[in-house]
């Protein structure tokens, strides 16, 4: 089920797949950046794929270049090769996540997955950066809005 709601002229994406998915999605534009959480467990690529469909949607749909992810409520049950793979369809499928600045929070039983898959990204001129605490992440990513924003 996907619900999209407008107020104060921002769009806020629901998206709750629960008892077989198993994931949980919602996007929220906080002033200069889209503030999304996920939940769930993500057990392969598909899984993985659909998540980043749902930030790239939302993304588009706000307008908006710099996300913080709070995917602290999610797991990831995958082989460390699907971060590669995963990198290989943004480069395919979704061109605009090149533009994207995001600052991703995750469990630290997936720190490694994660760093893994942030090392990619940025070898592959993605500016994602990875994050234990949500007060970090924010912080990074109001730093690169404000010398973006200067640039």
């Amino acid at each position: 089920m996907t619900l999209l709601v407008k107020e104060n002229n921002n769009i806020t994406h629901n998206s709750l797949v629960m008892p077989s998915g198993k994931t949980g999605f919602r996007s929220e534009k906080k002033g200069d950046y889209l503030f999304i959480t996920g939940e769930g467990v993500r057990t392969d690529l598909t899984a993985m794929i659909e998540g980043t469909r749902k930030i790239y949607e939302a993304a588009l749909e706000n307008r908006c270049d710099f996300l913080l992810v709070d995917y602290s409520k999610v797991r990831f049950d995958v082989p460390l090769a699907e971060a590669y793979n995963i990198v290989k369809i943004y480069e395919g499928k979704m061109p605009e996540f090149s533009k994207i600045v995001m600052a991703i929070v995750v469990k630290r039983i997936d720190w490694e997955l994660a760093k893994f898959w942030e090392s990619i990204s940025q070898k592959r001129g993605y500016s994602f950066r990875i994050f234990a605490r949500l007060d970090e992440a924010r912080s990074w990513l109001m730093e690169e809005i404000k010398s973006r924003s200067v640039s």
